[in-house]
């Protein structure tokens, strides 16, 4: 490649390291979003059961690990053009290029295949670094509207279940963009099934409120039968001791 191929190859590959960070910022809210939606229920359900901490921080790493990566690529680029401005028979230079060979080929192969007709049923290379550009697309354009909507506070039972939906929608999109083996997969995927589990507790909670409404309009509804009036409300009664009343204040006594 000759030197001012070079140059211009570094220039693409700067205004995609700074893309990648931002990105992975965005990735970075969603998740904080996603632990204090879970910290919230935590609190609520007074329950061990569900443990998501360690998930929660082992994503957490990993997008860290990958901002690492991605700050001292641009690092070790700005180094490289300098040294090709500078010094340009700098013996440095065959070195920088060679750690940036796969970066290189990484972005061209996404230049290459967003041109496709179907860019999203084709896998990028596994770079350290390097996020595929399906990925980077998602992250720049919905993950953050999604930011903003979750931004909203949480009052009731179908609000958190509009949430839980959210962060499974979110989590589905990265994870069919991201090739296999890449770093933020494995967590992805703990963190996609808890929300799940979660998710089912909800929507058990919003089953027995509607089934406490619908009985208390039979019982309404005869009222003029003493005997069976009882056995709607003792019905009731039993469905009221599974309610678990929703809280949106973190550590509130019920």
């Amino acid at each position: 490649m000759k030197r001012e191929g070079v140059k211009e190859a570094c220039l693409q590959l700067e205004g995609v390291f700074s893309a990648i960070e931002r990105h992975l910022g965005h990735l970075e809210a969603l998740t904080t979003l996603l632990d204090d939606d879970l910290s919230l229920m935590q609190n609520i359900f007074r329950t061990t059961e569900l443990v998501w901490s360690p998930n929660i921080h082992l994503l957490f790493g990993a997008i860290q690990v990958e901002t690492s990566t991605v700050v001292e690529h641009q690092t070790r680029l700005k180094q490289l053009m300098l040294e090709l401005d500078i010094r340009p028979n700098s013996p440095l230079i065959e070195p920088l290029l060679l750690r940036f060979s796969r970066l290189f080929a990484a972005h061209q192969d996404s230049q290459w295949i967003e041109q496709l007709p179907n860019p999203e049923f084709h896998t990028e290379r596994l770079v350290e670094g390097m996020l595929p550009s399906q990925t980077r697309k998602f992250l720049s354009g919905e993950a953050q509207l999604m930011i903003g909507k979750f931004a909203a506070s949480c009052t009731s039972w179908p609000l958190m279940q509009e949430r839980l939906m959210g962060h499974q929608h979110w989590i589905e999109c990265i994870m069919a963009t991201l090739p296999p083996g890449h770093v933020l997969s494995h967590p992805l995927v703990l963190i996609h099934h808890l929300v799940g589990e979660w998710d089912r507790r909800v929507r058990e909670q919003i089953e027995i409120g509607a089934a406490i409404e619908e009985l208390g309009r039979l019982q309404r509804s005869i009222e003029s039968s003493p005997g069976e009036g009882r056995v709607f409300a003792l019905e009731r009664l039993r469905l009221q001791s599974m309610v678990v009343p929703f809280s949106n204040t973190m550590g509130a006594e019920e």
